[in-house]
């Protein structure tokens, strides 16, 4: 497990043992260091990440597709990304940046089987008025279920997780 609240193994307990799926990691980040999609990448999956800074010669030691790019205006047909996706690992520190790249990618017709996506309730109210509210509105009329809610690192409030309404027999 690489992730910082056994997102990793989470997602993988949704999917059948050989299952190879496909993720996108948006706030990757450092690639190897309490990262969500290591382990995954470990089992066979492929994906794409993102991120704002240049990580591209740290990512270079994984499979995953690394993109330097703001979500908040890029061009995701641009980039070969299935448009169901297994895992979406949303982790963007900016108030109402996660629930604002959410809603780009939804319009984009993505469907993500699976979804940990920050709120970071534990900084204060303004992100359960920006962020986790929002985000749980937004998740319901999709048709996602929430799987795990307000799950916590050392004491904080920070993600929620989701599946997709045709995931649910996995769950």
């Amino acid at each position: 497990m690489y992730s910082q609240a056994g997102q990793d193994d989470w997602v993988l307990s949704l999917f059948d043992k050989d299952y190879k799926g496909f993720f996108m990691d948006i706030g990757c980040n450092d690639p190897m260091k309490i990262n969500n999609t290591l382990l995954l990448e470990q089992h066979s999956w492929n994906g794409i990440a993102f991120d704002i800074v240049n990580f591209t010669k740290i990512w270079m030691k994984r499979k995953a597709t690394f993109i330097q790019a703001n979500v908040l205006n890029c061009d995701f047909s641009k980039y070969d990304i299935p448009k169901i996706v297994d895992y979406l690992s949303l982790d963007i520190d900016d108030l109402g940046t996660n629930y604002e790249t959410l809603k780009r990618l939804i319009s984009f017709g993505f469907i993500f089987n699976s979804i940990t996506i920050e709120h970071n309730l534990y900084c204060g109210e303004e992100y359960n008025e920006c962020e986790r509210i929002p985000q749980r509105i937004l998740l319901y009329e999709n048709g996602y279920c929430l799987s795990k809610s307000d799950v916590e690192n050392g004491g904080n409030k920070f993600e929620d997780w989701w599946v997709h309404s045709n995931m649910m027999k996995n769950v």
